[in-house]
């Protein structure tokens, strides 16, 4: 019965002209424009006024981003011989955050090759709490993380991890768990990693970046231990040597 009716459908089909067969129009979506507010700059009054609609849509949640806009010269209260100032708008709020002391390179921190776009600094929502601290530079503060370009943290040390080494083995142990599911990939970066010498004497660790995409080993960071706190910083698929720079500026910033 199936051979049957196969044989009658292609005998219509080929009884059928072109003109008898039924028209079927598909609708062309139109081109959809790029909104022009993704490549914008925002000024100081336009990024307070998102930071306060933050604050009222999640001022119930704990984890959340913080945007900087404070123009006060309250940094000068730091230890610190300069602050660069793309960070300065974040320090009156990090000091009701969080009791690390703050530290900050006093280098400009945006890398080289994304200098033609406007920075902004913004609390890390989620990496931020009374023992531990981070802001990160972003091009584009409506999509923050798939624009973060530049970090810096400290934490504090806990007996969960009471050394630097362990918070090394900590934020290393994905690079290892990678070399060990693909050798060939990840030998460079593998092989790369380790202790460095900083400046003041600092013995510190560099970890090379494993993906180009904003994912979790997309930055090169290097760490050290200062007073029972352990800083870090961070350039998204960073090269070692203006990494380690980076670092130095920090550690020399510091009375």
């Amino acid at each position: 019965m199936e051979t049957h009716a196969l044989v009658i459908l292609t005998i219509l089909s080929l009884c059928l002209s072109p003109k008898d067969a039924p028209k079927v129009e598909v609708p062309i979506p139109e081109k959809q424009p790029i909104a022009e507010d993704q490549f914008r700059s925002y000024s100081l009054e336009e990024i307070a006024k998102l930071d306060k609609q933050i604050e009222e849509a999640y001022k119930n949640s704990y984890n959340r981003d913080r945007l900087c806009s404070d123009r006060s010269d309250i940094y000068k209260k730091l230890a610190l011989k300069k602050v660069d100032p793309i960070f300065r708008p974040c320090i009156s709020k990090l000091l009701k955050m969080t009791r690390v002391p703050l530290v900050f390179p006093s280098i400009p921190t945006v890398p080289s090759f994304v200098t033609d776009r406007k920075h902004y600094a913004y609390i890390d929502g989620y990496g931020i709490d009374i023992n531990k601290y981070r802001v990160t530079l972003t091009w584009n503060i409506l999509e923050r993380y798939q624009s973060d370009v530049v970090y810096v943290a400290g934490e504090k040390l806990t007996p969960q991890f009471p050394s630097l080494a362990a918070i090394f083995e900590r934020d290393y142990s994905y690079l290892k768990s990678y070399a060990a599911r693909n050798p060939e990939r990840y030998r460079r970066p593998f092989l790369e990693s380790g202790a460095v010498s900083l400046s003041k004497g600092k013995i510190g660790y560099y970890i090379p970046y494993t993906c180009g995409a904003h994912c979790h080993g997309s930055y090169s960071k290097v760490l050290w231990e200062d007073n029972g706190f352990v800083y870090q910083v961070g350039i998204h698929m960073g090269h070692k040597e203006e990494i380690i720079k980076l670092a130095n500026s920090t550690i020399n910033n510091q009375y």
